[in-house]
């Protein structure tokens, strides 16, 4: 099997969702198929180092802000897959860009407009895979996670 096929996969088993099987990969469409998250799997020497970090990383870019997690990191909790919030810093890291992160996230999001979009990355030889969303604001400034 494919190592992208395979990361497909694992993201299917470890989010309980079902990895979709295309026949025409011209078709616009999610790689894993869930009923609450639009997961969008990269895999490949493309993705960046700083998307596959050790620990879990919260990290900005201008107004926005991001999270990035091995999926060991990722506890079960009432059935949902929840980040192990004690494992994140305070301050968030800055960056000048996250282009390839918002353009997955980005991706998943216009594939299913009302699920959660969440991306996942692994590059070549590495255990696992590394789980990124963006952290939503509200008007009075309060972050609210919504986590896959």
């Amino acid at each position: 099997m494919k190592a992208w096929k395979k990361l497909e996969k694992d993201v299917a088993r470890f989010f309980g969702g079902v990895r979709r099987v295309r026949i025409n990969y011209s078709e616009a469409c999610e790689d894993v198929l869930h009923d609450q998250l639009a997961l969008e799997c990269k895999y490949g020497k493309q993705v960046p180092k700083y998307l596959v970090p050790d620990v879990p990383v919260l990290f900005s870019v201008g107004d926005r802000s991001f999270i990035l997690s091995p999926g060991t990191d990722l506890l079960e909790v009432d059935g949902k897959r929840v980040l192990n919030v004690g494992l994140l810093g305070l301050v968030p890291r800055k960056r000048k860009n996250a282009t390839f992160l918002t353009k997955a996230l980005e991706q998943a999001a216009n594939y299913a407009p009302d699920k959660t979009p969440v991306a996942c990355f692994k590059r070549p030889n590495m255990h696992g895979f590394v789980v990124g969303w963006e952290l939503k604001c509200d008007n009075k400034k309060k972050t609210e996670s919504r986590q896959p």
